[in-house]
């Protein structure tokens, strides 16, 4: 009945990339799943409890010292969960950082002076990221972070390297490059996504070059460069073996919770492309992805419920679905919508 509505997997710009042949690579051993090393919950409440001390005792020196000693834990927490591409986890940092470290940006600042490295990369990367409102003599506008980011001392920190080619590619863009590959070469995840993505926006894309580069991002912890992987690998032609290296990299990003690993896995369960056919797991990671609003995601358990496979049929619960696909301006989703409202 819904044959013609198959699984869908898209990737953004990568959909429109031609299939080449002959590009899988050994991905090497993946994490089981990434995730943030430290319990952000306990951490924000720490800060809150030791924030309404120093409010009440605006003298307490050890309170107000053990604050910025751990405001430089997090902030590079935040940085290494922004390379990871868990951007919600970075951003609780964050904004945790603007409500309860407002006047620590100095005392981050003469650690820094006192020869602490640690505390030097977190003085100049609060300082790009423009977390404290105020700056001075200690707190580094955007601008002037980039030039702490240049200082030699900061080079063993691959985000350093990062952060110079972000700063780069807005004063001298024939830098960046440069810059990033540095960064990449550091094994830093987000350059080393960075690197591949640009592999598919050449002139004449280099398919074998994004897999290898989204390959090491995601042996460096990244799930969405190892959904990149996949999709690559899910997508080409002449390797035997593509099917199952794509499936551990959906393993991984899914595992880890992004949703375009998610979906992807879910296809390759759904259509048995990989070992048994297996409706009822596929319709459970399709509906995690769904959750993310991811619009293929909708669309797919939208036909997973239209035909009461992995799921008890719901026409109903189907068409909620296709509708917030079609909302999201996928077109299979706008189009199953029709479908099934013409086919009540």
């Amino acid at each position: 009945m819904l044959k013609r509505f198959a699984a869908a997997f898209v990737f953004g710009a990568f959909a429109s990339v031609a299939a080449g042949s002959e590009l899988s690579t050994a991905c090497g051993a993946l994490p089981v799943a990434a995730a943030p090393r430290l319990n952000l919950t306990d951490e924000i409440a720490w800060l809150s409890a030791q924030r309404a001390i120093v409010d009440r005792d605006k003298v307490n020196e050890p309170v107000r010292a053990a604050m910025a000693a751990r405001a430089v834990v997090l902030i590079l927490e935040a940085a290494r969960l922004e390379a990871l591409g868990f951007q919600p986890d970075a951003k609780r940092i964050k904004d945790a950082i603007k409500a309860q470290l407002v006047d620590t940006g100095w005392r981050i600042g003469f650690m820094a002076k006192g020869g602490d490295l640690r505390a030097a990369m977190a003085h100049a990367w609060v300082g790009r990221a423009g977390l404290f409102a105020a700056t001075g003599p200690n707190v580094p506008s955007p601008n002037e972070a980039c030039a702490l980011f240049n200082a030699p001392a900061l080079a063993v920190f691959p985000e350093a390297r990062f952060q110079r080619a972000r700063c780069a590619s807005e004063r001298n863009p024939s830098a960046a490059l440069g810059e990033m590959q540095a960064a990449a070469q550091a094994g830093h995840p987000a350059a080393l996504d960075a690197i591949g993505q640009l592999c598919l926006k050449a002139q004449t894309p280099d398919l074998r070059c994004a897999v290898d580069a989204f390959c090491a991002a995601a042996r460096a912890g990244r799930p969405d460069s190892a959904a990149r992987a996949g999709w690559l690998l899910v997508n080409q032609d002449g390797a035997p073996d593509a099917l199952g290296k794509a499936r551990k990299l959906y393993d991984f990003a899914a595992a880890s919770g992004d949703a375009n690993g998610q979906n992807g896995l879910a296809e390759l369960l759904e259509t048995g492309r990989v070992g048994e056919r297996n409706d009822t797991l596929a319709a459970t990671w399709y509906a995690r992805a769904a959750m993310q609003r991811l619009p293929v995601a909708q669309y797919n358990l939208a036909r997973m419920y239209a035909d009461g496979r992995g799921v008890p049929r719901d026409r109903k619960r189907a068409l909620t679905l296709a509708q917030a696909s079609a909302t999201a301006g996928f077109i299979r989703g706008r189009e199953f919508e029709q479908w099934l409202r013409a086919n009540p």
